[in-house]
């Protein structure tokens, strides 16, 4: 009997029954069609794969998070399994990565990422990994080789765009011949320039400087970036120095005066014959050439001696008396940076003619051509972090068995990096089933998808982590350009030029023409309508200094990729210092654990050795008095083996007082609020009894507001009247802390928000303005005990406002945003309704197409933490509340039983849009939770939801 579904209707009704029906049954197979194309590129993970390449079988356990631990029997095999892993959960993200560092995102995305691919071409960052592949050791480029020979054969079994993911499906709408290239071993080199790029150091802060100074005078400059707190902020390194032989820490510091005097036996490697020719400023170092005892002296280098300038902080400026604002102040006051110099002279403000108010042609030439360089450097996408630098670094510390319960080192490491999806980090374990000489390895931690091997985790032996080292490793140069020639110590020199060609998509190549000086390739070129820099103001060819160049670190050949491999089989803290010996860039604190109970800390890096000037601004390059004149050997580099306290902190404060320490690191510290809270929480924690892992990860969590207990005595004393009074009650008894459902922290925080911008935004223009950062708590912190100091001023109104006019001003402006936000009872405010991350997809993600930002968009979450807690979940006081870095991922290990150690990530192991494992660890990130880091085989089995096996085809 046939069924009459719609025969009790009446007949109208019935079409519109039918239609109806049509229409969902076309939905639904609309809806199963894109399910299916959606998880067709989901990865195999049971079963058996036949991979070509293979020497024996391969075995992959895979728990219920998706995270792969790898068994093979050859080094090779590892690898070559690793690559292909990699491939299945993150190949969209690592071609889109290698895109990026070879300067091709256009071919993919066409004329809107033009400018990102010519930054790029002209520092030519894949032209350095080429020139760095046969510096590497045979083994490292064995290992380079499989890992990609894995990723071409997974690309081999997965030839339609629906089965490599749906990014591909996507992209077949505006590039449908796209088809992804070989994966070689200069893609994974090229990603470790990236990774520098985003945690190079202080060249913004160059760039900064130089524009505020456009409008102030080098004291209000200064005072702008305070002195590292020395006396309330302890660095890394407290005792020790340089002797003879190299870093000691049981030496005495020598007073910095007579630095020189005695340092002829341990000099910075010469940098100065290899200027012409390109060369240099690199390490020697090679994986299995090295040996500990000469990567660890650093030995007689040939070369000059520790130099540089090192100038004190300025003082504030006298407080004003006045309550009008004044008649405007003498031109002079307001000192123009030099066209010799970004930096303004220390007797800037002497003059008082009016022709100085405003600057020369020549000045506004050099502040375009800084602007240029600003521009181009906000262009290059942050694979890792993010624009504001300020946001970038990272928690890490140890601690010896005498503190800890178990009477093993405990090591704690959360890498602060741009919050992204996926996340940056892939979690994997790589086994040798026998460990021997020929396959070293059983290792687990956090690897980049790209690159072989473990950046930080723990293998059977030992633990390291990793924090921003943020050493000076760059500097801008002023360079006079006439034609194709640059002048340089009287002499007008040839530049080097080379010819890029960039593909477009849908368009065009567009040919680029890049032109380097001796001190590197000119970025200020990029913005130039013709490409090209061009004799100034008709002035005499060359006299003013209208092109900027940059000399980098990451812009010489290393061998970084050594030491990956190096640190992932050390056994102890002799082969650990040997991997850090090759580590040239970025260059990261590196801590360390053993299961002897050792615990240790290295400063590794190539880092230049200035012959005059402290990097923090843009200098003359034509004079030739501002060379690198070498690095510092690794030897001399700060170290610290089992201190006394029985315990190491670092996070991205000073490595040690300079006072201590001749040789110039940087002087463009994070300020030590992270660090010394940590310290503090320690020193608590011993007291009261002994650390467990549980401890470690409740500290990691604490969100304290290090500004809070300066602020708030001072913010109390304000008169106030009416709702205000009621919100800023929320502060009186508040302990700091920023949960996510704390009424305090959100007040707290849009005053101090309101506070910056009031303060300074009429002083500065952007590019200079406050994020929010520790460097603005102490600079806050220091104008609190001057009331009249002329930042507090509001050059917008008519009379002089002093520092209790803007924290009252901050005080209502905070209220009455929140009442407009978050309704009018103070006590239901909450600073997760302000405070939340949006998790972003590096490419797709930001494509402006809402439906297209959908699929692979997830968020917003409720975040505790703020910038510069320990918990650094960072926001930017510009832009709004919104989070913009994090702790990319956590961890504790406990070196008495690896399978006790802990970890998190971001986001999760897969890739892949609506894959379970998409995004499934981000709830537990949130909430402070963290997952079992297992490391021996009998548990990771036992965990074990997938197991799969790759064999020899």
């Amino acid at each position: 009997m046939r069924l009459k579904l719609f025969a009790r209707l009446p007949r109208p009704w019935r079409w519109v029954a039918r239609i109806v029906s049509v229409l969902l049954v076309l939905a639904l197979v609309f809806a199963g069609a894109a399910v299916w194309a959606v998880q067709r590129s989901f990865p195999q993970v049971d079963g058996t794969l036949t991979v070509k390449g293979l020497t024996g079988k391969v075995t992959i356990y895979r728990d219920k998070f998706g995270i792969p631990h790898i068994y093979a029997d050859t080094s090779e095999d590892l690898f070559m399994a690793q690559g292909y892993v990699h491939a299945q959960d993150r190949f969209w993200e690592m071609d889109f990565r290698r895109h990026v560092t070879a300067g091709r995102l256009s071919e993919l995305f066409g004329k809107a990422t033009l400018t990102e691919d010519k930054v790029i071409r002209t520092m030519g960052w894949r032209r350095v990994a080429e020139k760095e592949l046969p510096m590497l050791s045979e083994s490292t480029r064995r290992y380079l080789d499989a890992y990609a020979k894995g990723v071409n054969a997974w690309l081999a079994d997965n030839g339609g765009a629906t089965e490599r993911g749906l990014e591909y499906a996507v992209l077949m709408a505006t590039v449908p011949d796209y088809e992804p290239a070989v994966w070689t071993a200069v893609d994974s080199l090229a990603w470790l320039k990236a990774m520098a790029w985003d945690l190079r150091s202080n060249v913004e802060d160059e760039v900064e400087r130089a524009t505020a100074a456009a409008g102030l005078s080098k004291e209000r400059v200064e005072a702008l970036w305070p002195d590292y707190p020395y006396d309330r902020h302890a660095p890394i390194v407290t005792r020790g120095g340089i002797s003879g032989g190299g870093f000691d820490q049981n030496t005495e510091a020598r007073d910095v005066e007579g630095r020189d005097k005695d340092r002829e036996g341990t000099k910075a490697r010469d940098m100065r014959g290899s200027r012409e020719s390109g060369e240099g400023g690199t390490r020697d170092a090679r994986a299995g050439q090295v040996s500990p005892d000469t990567a660890v002296a650093g030995g007689a280098r040939p070369g000059a001696p520790y130099g540089g300038a090192t100038a004190p902080r300025a003082a504030a400026d006298g407080e004003a008396s006045k309550v009008e604002r004044p008649a405007p102040e003498p031109a002079g006051e307001k000192a123009q940076p030099s066209p010799a110099t970004a930096e303004p002279s220390d007797d800037a403000g002497a003059q008082t003619t009016t022709e100085e108010a405003t600057p020369s042609p020549e000045e506004a030439q050099t502040g375009a051509a800084l602007a240029r360089v600003a521009a181009a450097m906000r262009s290059v996408p942050d694979l890792i972090g993010r624009g504001e630098r300020e946001g970038l670094g990272s928690n890490s510390w140890v601690v010896s068995g005498r503190h800890t319960a178990s009477g093993k080192p405990l090591l704690a490491n959360d890498p602060h990096l741009g919050a992204s999806m996926p996340s940056v980090w892939y979690q994997v374990g790589l086994h040798c089933r026998t460990r021997s000489g020929a396959c070293p390895f059983d290792v687990t931690g956090f690897s980049f998808a790209g690159l072989p091997g473990v950046m930080i985790g723990q293998n059977d032996r030992i633990a390291w982590g990793f924090t921003n080292l943020a050493p000076d490793v760059a500097d801008l140069y002023l360079e006079k350009v006439r034609d194709d020639t640059y002048l340089y110590r009287g002499q007008w020199r040839p530049l080097t030029t080379r010819e890029e060609e960039i593909k477009v998509a849908g368009g065009d190549a567009v040919k680029v023409t890049v032109r380097e000086t001796g001190n590197g390739p000119i970025m200020s070129e990029v913005h130039r309508a013709t490409g090209r820099a061009q004799d100034g103001g008709g002035k005499a060819a060359g006299e003013t200094a209208d092109a900027v160049s940059m000399r980098w670190t990451a812009l010489q050949p290393g061998t970084s990729a050594d030491a990956i491999f190096t640190l992932n089989a050390a056994r102890d803290w002799a082969e650990f210092r040997t991997a850090a010996s090759q580590f040239a860039v970025p260059s990261q604190n590196l801590i360390y654990a053993d299961i002897e109970g050792n615990i240790g800390y290295q400063a590794p890096g190539v880092i230049p050795v200035r012959a005059k000037g402290d990097g923090r601004w843009p200098v003359p390059g034509w004079t030739g008095e501002y060379e690198w004149t070498g690095t510092i050997p690794f030897g001399d580099l700060p170290s610290v083996f089992n201190p006394p306290e029985g315990y190491i902190v670092t996070a991205n404060n000073a490595v040690i007082d300079p006072a201590k320490y001749p040789p110039l690191l940087t002087k463009d510290w994070s300020y030590g609020y992270r660090s010394q809270r940590i310290l503090d929480r320690l020193k608590g924690s011993v007291k009261t009894g002994k650390i467990d892992a549980a401890e470690m990860s409740r500290i990691q969590q604490d969100s304290a507001n290090g500004m809070a207990a300066v602020l708030r005595p001072e913010l109390m004393k304000i008169p106030l009247a009416g709702p205000s009074q009621e919100a800023r009650e929320l502060l009186r008894t508040w302990d700091f802390s920023q949960d996510a459902d704390s009424a305090p922290a959100a007040y707290f925080n849009a005053v101090w928000r309101h506070l910056l911008v009031e303060t300074f935004n009429d002083d500065l223009p952007e590019g200079a303005r406050p994020e929010g950062g520790s460097r603005w708590f102490e600079v806050v912190r220091r104008m609190l005990a001057e009331p009249a100091d002329p930042f507090w001023d509001d050059s917008r109104t008519p009379i002089v406002e002093r520092r209790d006019d803007i924290l009252r001003r901050s005080l209502a402006l905070a209220y009455g945003e929140l009442r407009e936000r978050l309704g009018d009872n103070p006590k239901r405010w909450r600073w997760s309704d302000l405070h939340t991350l949006t998790l972003v997809n590096e490419s797709l993600g930001k494509s402006g197409i809402a439906p297209v930002e959908w699929l692979f968009n997830r968020g917003p979450i409720a975040a505790p933490g703020s910038r510069d807690a320990v918990n650094a979940v960072s926001w930017d006081v510009q832009e709004g509340y919104e989070v913009t870095a994090v702790p990319s991922m956590r961890m504790v290990v406990d070196l008495a039983d690896a399978d006790k150690s802990r970890w998190i990530n971001l986001t999760g192991a897969s890739g892949h849009a609506f894959h379970d494992n998409y995004w499934d660890q981000a709830p537990l990130w949130a909430n402070g939770e963290t997952t079992p880091m297992l490391a021996r085989e009998e548990s990771i089995r036992a965990a074990a939801t997938h197991t799969l096996t790759l064999s020899p085809g």
